[in-house]
Order: C-alpha cells, then structure tokens, then sequence
C-alpha cells in the first residue's frame, strides 16, 4: 500500500474512527450514483450497505431504519440539535461503536448521528479535508491526493466557502444573468438547483411554477435558463423552490463577532445539486477553501 492510502485510512481516527486493519487500496474508489446519491459501499455485519457522500458537518450518520435492524442501541443527547432542509430542530440521536469496513479498512464508528431514511449510512467529505479530494463524476471516480500534490492556489477558478452557520461548503453562482448568489455544494441533493423563496421571488420562478414529481411534496419547479457557475454557463436547469407560506430553512445568515456589526461568514441560499455537479471533474480543498472545475 502506498502512504498515500495509508495516511487516507488512518486519517479516519480524526472522525472517531480506529483503523483495525487496512487492507491493499489505491487513493481512488469508484463510486455510484444511486437515487441521486453519490454513494460507495460499506460492509457492516458481512452485508453491504450504501454510504452516501455528503458536504455535510454531520461527520457520519446512519438511518433509524438500519440501526433497528441491526438492533443497535440508540441515545439521546439534548444538548445538540439536528435540522432537517424543512424540518424543525430536533435532539441529536446517535449509536456508538459500529464496525464497519469502508475505503478497504475495517474501521469502528465511535459515534453516528442517526437521521436520513432508507438503510444507509453517510460520510461527509469534511472528514477529509487534510487531503485535496477530487470528485470525477463522468468517470464516478473519488480520488484523494495530498496536499502538496496540486497548486490550488493556481487551479481555482470558482469561488468557494464556508456557510456561515453551518459550514458546509459554498459556491457562487450567477443566475439568469441576474442574480449572484452562494449555494450550498451538494452531491446529496438529486436535483439541478434548490433555491429558497427570496431567489425563486427574484427570478420569477413562482410564475406557472409547476409541482415536481411527488404530489405531497413541499416545493415548486420551474427552470432556471442560464446557469453561470465559475467558467462555464450552463442551460435548463431545474430548480426547485419552498411553496408559498412553507417555513423552510434553506437560507442561512452570516453571524456576527460580539461587540460589532460586521458580519463573519457567507450567507447561503439553497443547494447545487448533482444534476449540475454530474457534467464536471470537481476538484477540492475544503481546508483552503479553492475549487477547480473541468468539463471533460
């Protein structure tokens, strides 16, 4: 195995996992999208499950589904909460202790936040921000490489961050040639693009917005014409936008340091989805907060 792959299996002690045994690997995996996931495999129990990809600043989770049928004890800890894209805030739920293989090491999951649907687990691509990671999604390769392998720096040509309240990342876009706006980059999130009600408001979506494929759903659709993200200008997206009078949380605000009024952090209005994300080679530093994109 070469240090690379090493450091990148051992790197998961920095998310409350212990490396038990590694097995041969490469610093690349392939990956699958299922459902709109970009998922890769992990054996928990001798039985595959998917994992999910995720920006999220939940480090891993796992589904109420799964823990139950691998009779898991659950607990509480009200102290943390947990929101939903539409939900309320809720007390953290989490199981200690799975043992798992995922990226060929045999691994234990010293903590995951219970949430999701299905039986899945997910894995945040925050966990490993020590490396730059690269999402090849014509090829559905997920590469890692250190740090001083790639010159960001010169590579980057969109513009990234961190939200201001919950730290995922963020990209900018330009909408419709109108609007300029950041969007939480979200290889979870199925669709094209997922705006909240003040953006759909400015584009005009609400105008012969039509209803998506679930007829109980809480949004809109309607499409987004042209799609400006770094270099490249893209067309016909879809997007999907909150109902009117749906109280969602897709919008989120910059905070403030004490004593002062001026703002830390970017404010964020929905999510980019892998309808956008699928067409690119994403290459990323979460750490430095650069982003390279190239369409093959």
């Amino acid at each position: 195995m070469d240090r690379v792959s090493r450091n990148l299996l051992c790197f998961l002690v920095a998310f409350s996992m212990s490396c038990a045994a590694v097995a041969q690997s490469d610093n690349c995996q392939d990956f699958r999208i299922d459902n709109g996931d970009v998922t890769i495999t992990a054996v928990i129990a001798g039985e595959e499950y998917p994992a999910a990809l995720t920006t999220s600043n939940i480090g891993a989770s796992i589904t109420l589904e799964l823990v139950r049928k691998l009779g898991l004890k659950e607990k509480v800890n009200r102290n943390v909460g947990v929101i939903g894209t539409f939900g309320r805030p809720e007390a953290q739920r989490y199981i200690n202790n799975l043992d798992l293989q995922v990226f060929g090491a045999n691994t234990t999951a010293r903590e995951m936040t219970i949430t999701g649907r299905g039986q899945r687990i997910s894995l945040s691509l925050r966990l490993f921000e020590d490396f730059i990671i690269q999402l090849d999604f014509p090829n559905s390769k997920l590469c890692f490489f250190p740090r001083k392998a790639i010159d960001m720096r010169q590579m980057q040509n969109i513009d990234l961050a961190s939200d201001a309240q919950f730290g995922d990342p963020v990209v900018k876009v330009k909408l419709n040639n109108k609007v300029d706006t950041w969007l939480k980059f979200s290889p979870s999130y199925s669709g094209g693009v997922l705006l909240d009600s003040i953006v759909a408001e400015e584009l005009g979506l609400y105008d012969n917005a039509r209803l998506p494929s679930a007829i109980n759903s809480q949004t809109l659709a309607n499409t987004v014409e042209i799609l400006q993200f770094g270099p490249f200008e893209m067309g016909a997206i879809k997007a999907e936008f909150p109902r009117q009078g749906i109280n969602d949380n897709l919008a989120t605000r910059s905070q403030s340091k004490v004593g002062t009024n001026i703002p830390q952090g970017t404010e964020s209005r929905g999510s980019i989805g892998i309808d956008v994300l699928r067409h690119f080679v994403v290459t990323i530093d979460l750490k430095s907060e650069r982003m390279h994109l190239f369409a093959p």
